[in-house]
């Protein structure tokens, strides 16, 4: 085998050797990405193509053959040239990519004469074969008239040349180190060798330099420094695979330390890849397959649909979601989940896939319903004291209509004993008896609301019956304290969504309070004022007194837990009523009203179907 064959046969063998492997990584990978793995793996394959038809030229024993040989030449030229725009124009990001597809399709255009005009696109006309010894064989080369028609690829050469200065110059001002790397060694290196693949051809052609066609060893040079570049990347994606598999181990540990549940829904193949710790966690075997589906089975129906729209929802809006919802497990035991997703979007910004990670936060929810059965403990412990504050004074409001029936009913056996009893007469008494025992029934379901223990229960209620029920169960503890109360209420209110109990006991401890801050407050300024507003943050409620008022220092230690400033007080009432304000979307607030003593109030939100 002689030097000729060695040489040509290696620049084939290496392009291609460059070649495959990024062929493999173009048809794997997806985007941008592997179009630049794909150009590249076209170029490598197009020089190795070029280096065979010159091996072929050499070798040619006949005009014909050489012709032959020169005419298949010319194609993956054309290959070679698409394939070195399509990298420069995506590997640089910065090239004007009309310029090069002019280069392109012009290169394409030439493949006319080549193939229609005899004898190819090189000559006009072949007039024999000149021999020569090279590198110590005998090789030919044709000898004839060149074509007029070479402009073309002389022309297409120039277009590229240009395209491709251009590229590197504005990738050049970018200032990266990076981008600067790519100019000089891919950018710099294309236009050195294309010149000297184009002077050596127009050189040989003219018949000036006794030497074989080796524009395949230049070219195979750009190919070495594309692909040099490209070796960056490949160390970059292997540093940056190690770098995300040593992420992900540390994540896998900090997940199962946290309790996580790391997944990835799908959407084409609506499958669920899961990690094992999730897996484990949410009760899913090794290997099982989970789909939408087949996940959603086993969501609580009373939590599915709520479920269920969030991800719709995030997945129509291309975003993310959060949503709890409770999940069977396969021994019937429930967990209570926080589930957080994001969507993935591909280039044309359509949702592919769903990542999010799950949270078992069973402990959680049960410290929270422990926490609000204690708090609701205390709010009815709270209202029992209320209660017990206000005994003497219900009891003595209680006597009033109990010691009316008596005496009316005394009354009408008297003249029913006297035989004067007339229809009038035990019509007026038995209407007497009737109001008594209403009012007494009233302070009796009044004080059984308050006193009863059981589950909060929110309406949409009316925040004039409140007021009104509260201030008839207050009225005698008002007077038994040498105070008056009065009311400054809209006739007409809108209605509240709330626990009409827990209300009436905020609205009762603030006047309690107020007739309490009045006891070194003169008779005659002993006034309690209850008022509404409705606003735009909702219903107002305002309770102010006549008293000394709050501490100017610090006004809103009054609602911290066991803070009081009565002797023998447990300082839970406000701290309590702000708690069950708060819990309904309001604010309770307290100041020192203008000309003395203070305000308390509170904000409640109105009915939605008052706002609608």
């Amino acid at each position: 085998m002689s030097w000729t064959t060695v040489i040509w046969s290696m620049v084939a063998a290496s392009c291609l050797t460059m070649a495959l492997p990024h062929l493999v990584i173009g048809l794997r990978q997806r985007g941008a990405g592997s179009m630049v793995n794909l150009f590249f793996a076209l170029a490598g394959f197009s020089v190795a193509w070029m280096a065979a038809a010159e091996l072929s030229i050499m070798r040619a024993t006949t005009m014909e053959e050489s012709s032959r040989a020169i005419r298949l030449g010319h194609v993956p030229v054309v290959f070679l040239v698409t394939a070195i725009v399509g990298f420069v124009h995506l590997y640089f990001g910065t090239a004007r990519l009309w310029l090069g597809v002019v280069a392109a399709v012009l290169r394409l255009l030439c493949l006319i004469p080549n193939f229609f005009l005899q004898p190819n696109l090189a000559f006009s006309e072949i007039t024999g074969l000149r021999q020569f010894e090279f590198l110590g064989e005998m090789v030919s080369m044709p000898m004839g008239k060149p074509s007029p028609w070479l402009v073309l690829p002389y022309l297409s050469s120039l277009l590229m040349l240009v395209f491709v200065v251009d590229a590197s110059l504005r990738l050049w001002r970018k200032g990266t180190l990076e981008g600067r790397r790519r100019a000089v060694v891919v950018g710099g290196g294309m236009v050195f060798f294309v010149i000297m693949a184009q002077g050596a051809s127009v050189l040989i052609n003219a018949g000036v330099i006794n030497f074989p066609f080796f524009i395949s060893i230049p070219f195979m040079a750009i190919v070495a420094a594309m692909g040099f570049e490209l070796s960056f990347d490949v160390i970059r994606s292997a540093s940056l695979a190690r770098a995300v598999r040593e992420s992900e181990e540390r994540m896998g540990l900090a997940a199962e330390s946290a309790g996580l549940a790391m997944w990835d829904w799908n959407l084409a193949d609506d499958s669920i890849w899961m990690t094992a710790e999730g897996r484990q966690l949410l009760g899913f075997e090794k290997d099982e397959r989970i789909s939408f589906e087949s996940f959603a089975e086993r969501v609580h129906p009373e939590d599915r649909v709520l479920r269920d729209l969030a991800i719709r929802q995030a997945v129509k809006r291309g975003g993310s979601y959060r949503v709890e919802y409770r999940l069977w497990m396969a021994d019937g035991t429930l967990k209570w989940l926080v589930a957080r997703g994001r969507c993935a979007l591909d280039e044309r910004g359509a949702v592919t896939r769903l990542l999010g990670v799950s949270m078992d936060v069973t402990k959680q929810k049960k410290a929270e319903d422990a926490a609000r059965h204690q708090q609701a403990e205390l709010t009815h412990l709270s209202r029992v004291a209320l209660m017990g504050e206000m005994a003497a004074s219900l009891a003595h409001e209680l006597n009033q209509p109990l010691t009316g029936i008596v005496n009316n009913a005394a009354a009408g056996r008297r003249f029913i004993a006297n035989e004067r009893a007339s229809f009038q007469k035990m019509d007026e008494l038995f209407t007497a008896v009737a109001a008594d025992g209403m009012r007494a029934g009233e302070i009796i379901r009044g004080i059984r609301s308050m006193v009863r223990k059981g589950e909060e229960e929110r309406l949409s209620v009316s925040m004039g019956q409140i007021i009104h029920s509260t201030i008839g169960l207050a009225a005698a503890d008002v007077v038994a304290r040498h105070c008056v109360l009065h009311r400054e209420v809209d006739e007409v209110l809108p209605t509240v969504d709330a626990d009409a109990v827990q209300i009436q006991q905020v609205l009762l401890n603030l006047i309690i309070n107020a007739c309490e801050a009045m006891q070194e407050t003169p008779l005659e300024d002993r006034r309690v004022v209850i008022s509404t507003h409705v606003e735009k943050e909702g219903l107002m409620v305002r309770v102010r007194d006549h008293g000394p008022g709050l501490p100017v220092e610090n006004p809103t230690q009054i609602f911290e837990r066991f803070f009081s400033t009565k002797r023998d007080g447990m300082g839970m009432g406000l701290a309590i009523a702000r708690g069950i304000v708060n819990a309904h979307g309001g604010e309770l607030t307290c100041f020192n009203a203008p000309g003395g003593g203070a305000c308390f109030q509170f904000n409640l939100p109105v009915s939605e179907e008052v706002l609608s």
